[in-house]
């Protein structure tokens, strides 16, 4: 199934792909929580995990960061976490606070379907709530925590593998409009460049086709070379800046 992405020749401007990855990055944090009114960024005041904030991709001076943390404050709150773009000076931050650079892939062409192994069986995950949760645990319980705030989303599908009844990997898809964002991807085993993986991947992006979607984005951490294989290509790099004020 064909997916309609368009070409890297017509790629949107830095400051295009920036606004549509984070508007539906944004609507994946937001079913952990609500939003909170910010002037000049995005905020989610969240049950679980940390609070997020979604920095917008023009330079940021520093009241606006003291105006962001003023409002968090107002509500009693701080946040977790500040996501924004990889050029963003850290030292505006206040308190202590912890750099990962991330990149921004792509989907520019699907990969060949990749059939399941022998003996693992792929399902709606929302059908095996228990096995997500079994599998979440295994990586601290956050993703477990992200799949049931999603149950009533439909702009959100999860996917999960099983063999021999035992859940072994999962992976999701949040959308936007005509954007996607393939995210809460897990391995058992912490291989992410299984056969297990690449499949769960394909039906992923299958989903996406079946959408009719125009642009699908992942967020990949440097070692995570797998999502290349399965079509994404990197196209911009941005930051995720853990705060402990």
């Amino acid at each position: 199934m064909k997916l309609p992405v368009t070409s890297e020749a017509s790629l949107p401007s830095p400051a295009a792909l920036w606004r549509r990855f984070s508007d539906v990055l944004f609507d994946h944090a937001l079913a952990l929580g609500e939003e909170i009114e910010l002037q000049f960024a995005r905020g989610v005041i969240a049950t679980s995990p940390a609070n997020v904030v979604v920095l917008p991709s023009e330079p940021v001076p520093r009241g606006m960061i003291e105006a962001i943390f003023a409002a968090y404050r107002a509500q009693g709150k701080a946040p977790g976490s500040v996501i924004g773009p990889l050029a963003f000076d850290a030292a505006l931050l206040p308190g202590h606070c912890v750099g990962q650079p991330h990149r921004l892939m792509r989907l520019r062409s699907a990969a060949a379907r990749a059939d399941a192994p022998a003996g693992v069986m792929i399902l709606p995950a929302r059908a095996a709530i228990p096995h997500f949760q079994s599998l979440s645990e295994q990586h601290g319980g956050k993703m477990g925590a992200m799949l049931l705030a999603h149950l009533d989303d439909a702009q959100y599908d999860a996917l999960l593998a099983l063999r021999d009844g035992q859940p072994i990997a999962a992976a999701a898809l949040q959308t936007r409009g005509q954007t996607g964002l393939v995210c809460d991807v897990l391995a058992a085993d912490g291989d992410f460049s299984s056969a297990v993986v690449g499949a769960l991947l394909g039906r992923i992006i299958e989903l996406a086709a079946r959408s009719q979607l125009m642009d699908v984005f992942t967020a990949a951490s440097p070692a995570d070379t797998f999502y290349e294989a399965a079509g994404f290509v990197p196209v911009a790099d941005f930051g995720v800046w853990s705060v402990q004020a």
